[in-house]
């Protein structure tokens, strides 16, 4: 399969194609504060799914414990980004 193919075929899953899925085209030009905050939601949710899964917490291996300052800059971005991602999901509303 083509690069080509592959984003014909993620833009028919694209949300103003009646999909659910971003387009390359669209999380590409997305502007840079809404693509830092889907990548650190993303790691939230895989620390989540780690936790949940094997009650391992990643984010605190990585930084040094889940009371070292840095786990805890990265949990409090991964929550505001959650914030920002309100902003998000209402603003694909409105293009609905």
């Amino acid at each position: 399969m083509s690069a080509g193919n592959i984003v014909q075929t993620l833009d028919k899953t694209s949300p103003r194609n009646g999909g659910t899925v971003p387009s390359i085209r669209e999380v590409i030009s997305m502007k840079p504060l809404d693509t830092i905050a889907l990548i650190l939601v993303i790691v939230g949710a895989l620390n989540w799914g780690l936790w949940g899964l094997f009650q391992w917490d990643l984010v605190a291996f990585i930084f040094g414990g889940q009371s070292a300052a840095l786990s805890r800059v990265v949990y409090t971005l991964v929550g505001i980004a959650g914030v920002w991602s309100i902003t998000l999901l209402a603003k694909s509303g409105k293009s609905a």
